[in-house]
């Protein structure tokens, strides 16, 4: 069984990197498994740096000197390189032996999509469903095969089989927010089911711990805000044209209301 996973850097130094270190414990489970770097940093020192560490560590470094969309660099990864499996991971993700045992397991059924539970603040946050204009979270979930999920892509593993039934994989229309939305929404029109692990990943989400902080004056000018937005009124959009009108009147009245 071939594994890859796919890290995507930003800014932060390999070399202090958990996500790297604790990537490393796969290759106990895994006896074909490689970690590939995509660094989408913008200093040039830091991605001297950082080239110079993966070689050090016989990973696969990859950049495009940019801050490329995630939607390309996911296409690009799924399209180029040769796998039976690819985890798709943050650069803040930590994983745990019991991650890659479940992991293990569970391929043993050849799932096309597999997903850990994710928790924010002690708050299940991924995965979830899908609401009119926005995610509906969930109290909880049982481990298993369901249909209809949205999920964040951290953790996220896909079968090489996915390319022949979704194709591009990834919408590059969208380029950091709804990326994972779009692609858990066209999953469920292709009627595949998602694989929910028994495990559990702690996560950052910087779109949610900015968004309390952020306040009217804030909204017009934040990339974060203004690209998730963009994102969820043409994931609404493509739904139906009655949809992409309801999300912005959605942002209007969120944007009217917000009292900072």
């Amino acid at each position: 069984m071939k594994l890859k996973l796919l890290v995507v850097m930003y800014n932060k130094k390999l070399i202090d990197n958990v996500t790297i270190k604790s990537a490393k414990l796969a290759e106990e489970s895994f006896h074909d498994f490689e970690i590939i770097v995509w660094d989408n940093s913008t200093d040039s020192e830091l991605h001297a740096c950082n080239e110079k560490f993966a070689k050090e560590m016989s990973l696969t470094y990859l950049s495009d000197n940019e801050n490329s969309k995630l939607s390309y660099i996911y296409n690009k990864i799924t399209s180029e390189f040769q796998f039976d499996y690819l985890i798709i991971s943050d650069d803040d993700s930590e994983y745990s032996e019991e991650y890659f045992d479940h992991l293990k397991k569970s391929l043993q059924n050849d799932p096309i999509v597999t997903i850990p539970r994710v928790y924010v603040t002690n708050k299940l946050r991924s995965p979830a469903r899908m609401g009119l204009i926005v995610g509906k979270h969930l109290d909880s979930i049982v481990p298993g095969m369901h249909k209809n999920l949205i999920a964040i892509t951290s953790g996220m593993v896909i079968s090489s089989k996915l390319k022949g039934i979704m194709s591009p994989v990834f919408d590059e229309n969208l380029s950091f927010y709804g990326v994972d939305t779009e692609f858990f929404l066209r999953l469920s029109e292709h009627n595949i089911s998602v694989n929910v692990m028994d495990v559990d990943l702690v996560h950052e989400m910087s779109m949610h711990s900015e968004s309390y902080k952020l306040t009217k004056k804030d909204l017009p000018n934040n990339f974060r805000y203004l690209n998730n937005k963009k994102a969820t009124i043409y994931i609404c959009n493509k739904k139906s044209y009655w949809r992409g009108i309801l999300a912005r009147v959605y942002y209007v009245l969120y944007e009217f209301l917000k009292i900072k």
